[in-house]
């Protein structure tokens, strides 16, 4: 029996204009109700996903989300987080001392907050902004909070001479992941949806084989490999699909409400 279902966000969850369908809504409400968990894994802040959570109604004791790709596994309703793979501030200084010279900036991403220490936020840092509904922040001088994520932001071609540079040197420290073109997010080495859903279904005594994940993009990728059963969307390219056990429709079809009103024909 499937007793956990982890759920990407964009690209999955929701459509390709960033809105919750209905449908989606609906047939995840009816299977909370057989008190399954309902795990939302995203590269997103908590409070990025929080009005999500709120229409789905998984702002519930004992559901849990995995935020900034696995930095952050926490219940919904306590906002207590029971998993931590975060970064400090002397991470940011490190990282800001690769960047000089180059036309980037760094965006800091708490479990609440963006944070950026720039008088004007270039407008990869704006778009990212607008995207998750959070306005950006500036630190002040006794920032202390644990960092999910530090995002180096810019253009394309700026973030590919960086990426080009530092690449080798980052990955020996940091968890990398390039989903988007103006921006490269650098984590805890101990990130990953996947180490994260791996380490909550150990927590909830879940075995791998009752667990379903569905993503869409390479940062689903050791998410659905790690899940007894790994869904990609139909959306999804062609290297998730390789990754996965079976394809749904794609997020513009509402593919999560598919595969959970058809989930028997899923599981593996």
């Amino acid at each position: 029996m499937i007793k956990l279902i982890a759920i990407d966000v964009d690209g999955t969850l929701l459509d390709s204009n960033r809105k919750l369908p209905k449908e989606n809504i609906m047939a995840i409400r009816e299977i909370n109700k057989e008190k399954r968990k309902i795990v939302i894994s995203t590269g997103r802040p908590y409070s990025g996903i929080e009005s999500i959570l709120k229409k789905l109604d998984l702002i519930r004791n004992n559901q849990y989300c995995i935020t900034n790709t696995g930095a952050f596994v926490m219940e919904n309703k306590s906002k207590k987080s029971i998993i931590l793979n975060t970064l400090d501030i002397k991470d940011y200084n490190y990282l800001e001392s690769l960047i000089k010279g180059y036309n980037l900036q760094l965006s800091i991403y708490t479990s609440n907050e963006i944070y950026n220490y720039s008088d004007r936020p270039n407008n990869a840092s704006l778009h990212d902004s607008r995207i998750l509904k959070m306005k950006i922040k500036t630190p002040d001088k006794n920032f202390k909070s644990p960092i999910g994520r530090i995002n180096v932001m810019g253009d394309k071609e700026e973030i590919d001479k960086f990426q080009n540079k530092y690449l080798k040197l980052l990955s020996e420290n940091y968890y990398l992941m390039r989903n988007e073109t103006f921006s490269l997010e650098i984590l805890n080495k101990n990130c990953g949806k996947g180490k994260a859903l791996k380490k909550l279904w150990e927590f909830l005594g879940i075995k791998m084989s009752e667990v379903i994940a569905i993503g869409d993009n390479e940062n689903d990728i050791e998410m659905l490999s790690f899940a007894g059963t790994g869904i990609a969307m139909g959306n999804a390219n062609s290297k998730v699909k390789k990754n996965a056990d079976f394809i749904t429709k794609s997020n513009d079809d509402c593919g999560v409400a598919f595969l959970i009103k058809n989930i028997n024909n899923f599981y593996k």
